[in-house]
């Protein structure tokens, strides 16, 4: 236990990296979502 609270105190740094990039990453998969769909509904 002693040990995760360890890795979690050292990980925060990375943590706060990959949350940062998994935001990054479901903005873009939103915004092509949306232009995929605004590109279907204009073509229909």
């Amino acid at each position: 236990m002693i040990g995760l609270i360890h890795f979690g105190v050292e990980s925060t740094q990375g943590y706060l990296l990959w949350s940062g990039l998994g935001a990054l990453l479901g903005n873009l998969i939103v915004l092509g979502v949306g232009l995929m769909l605004g590109q279907a509904s204009r073509s229909s």
